[in-house]
């Protein structure tokens, strides 16, 4: 291995050479071995290969270039019959003539006079510019958003059922534990604030004095009505669930009505003449 051959080719300025090339000569020049007769390197393809991560016909490629530009002379070709690699001597000559030389900088420390300030603020201004002076204090939490004050649902009802009363007996009612129970209970049923206005500024209130017990009974009835509804609805919902149980299993033992009508006939067919043929054995 020859340092010497590899600081010459580090030390070059070679043009027109891929990084894949470049990388391929480096390394060669790495592996020249000048203690041989000839002097000449010959790593192995797949050593070639895994410090490339390039193709083997790439790297064959590669060191065919190499070679046409002179900067690898081939010595002995490959061949697999016999276990030989290919070997090639790396032609340090070419490779120095590259070889750039910049002149030396002047020593020109001692014509400058350097001013060192003491400790860490050297080159460092005497204020911040551009960042924000330091909080003193800090805030204790968030501040919390403003949220519009919003009116309850139980104000929004009883405003909504005032304005479809009558004038004078709108001022006689006021709000309840017992009207708001039947207002939800009734949002439960599925019958909106709509339809229970609706109700309501369809009622007849002539004659009526105070309108807090009418609304009551009102909304009972409406609830009753409603509750009768679903309970009826549940019925026809389990009919309908029976029917398709009852089809099902029709389907599965593949028998239609009148599939069990004609076997029941003919089973008790049968068992008639069963017990004609037994009575005929006694006489």
């Amino acid at each position: 291995m020859s340092n010497e051959t590899y600081d010459e080719f580090a030390r070059a300025s070679i043009p027109g050479l891929s990084p894949l090339e470049r990388l391929l000569l480096g390394h060669y020049c790495t592996r020249f071995n000048e203690s041989v007769s000839p002097p000449r390197a010959w790593p192995p393809r797949a050593e070639l290969q895994r410090i490339t991560g390039a193709h083997e016909k790439s790297i064959s490629r590669s060191l065919g270039k190499l070679t046409k530009l002179g900067f690898l002379d081939r010595v002995t070709l490959a061949s697999k019959e016999r276990g030989l690699r290919a070997e090639y001597a790396v032609n340090r000559l070419l490779i120095k003539s590259y070889t750039s030389v910049t002149p030396e900088l002047p020593n020109v420390s001692d014509k400058l006079e350097i001013q060192v300030t003491s400790g860490w603020t050297i080159g460092n201004t005497e204020a911040l510019v551009s960042n924000a002076p330091v909080i003193e204090t800090s805030l204790s939490s968030y501040p919390k958003p403003i949220k519009p004050i919003k009116p309850k649902t139980n104000e929004v009802r009883f405003d909504a059922i005032i304005k479809v009363l009558p004038g004078h007996l709108g001022r006689t009612l006021s709000p309840g534990q017992e009207l708001e129970s039947l207002l939800e209970k009734l949002e439960r049923q599925g019958i909106s604030l709509e339809a229970v206005l609706s109700l309501l500024g369809n009622h007849n209130w002539n004659g009526a004095k105070m309108a807090y017990p009418i609304i009551i009974k009102l909304l009972n009835q409406e609830y009753a009505i409603a509750k009768a509804s679903l309970t009826k609805a549940q019925v026809e919902k389990e009919r309908a669930r029976l029917q398709d149980k009852e089809q099902e299993e029709r389907a599965r033992t593949k028998l239609s009505p009148e599939r069990v009508s004609e076997h029941t006939a003919i089973i008790r067919a049968s068992l008639i003449a069963n017990s004609l043929l037994t009575y005929a054995n006694k006489d």
